[in-house]
């Protein structure tokens, strides 16, 4: 079976825009959940029980959206790592090649 070419090459700018504009979305996220977090968790009548479960529901959420906007940056954090590692040894590549060619 022979082996396929796959075209590995990648658009600096587009990826760098890529990850700006999930980073900004993962913000946007993380206020909104903590906006939502904190009108929930803020019970007027702790003799209601549905507003305590309100309430215990709110704190759950939070603990929740927490760690998921932790490993979404996280992820994003690696995503942009590879990027630079790629462009790196491309670069590299590129000047070895040109260093050769003078």
């Amino acid at each position: 079976m022979a082996l396929q070419e796959k075209d590995i090459s990648i658009d600096e700018a587009k990826a760098r825009a890529w990850i700006n504009d999930v980073n900004s979305e993962i913000i946007q996220v993380e206020s909104i959940l903590a906006n939502v977090g904190n009108e929930i968790t803020n019970v007027i009548d702790d003799d209601d029980p549905i507003m305590v479960g309100i309430e215990k529901y709110g704190k759950e959420m939070q603990d929740v959206s927490g760690t998921m906007v932790k490993e979404f940056k996280s992820a994003m954090n690696n995503v942009e790592d590879a990027v630079n590692k790629l462009v790196e040894g491309i670069r590299k590549i590129v000047d070895e090649v040109k260093s050769h060619h003078v």
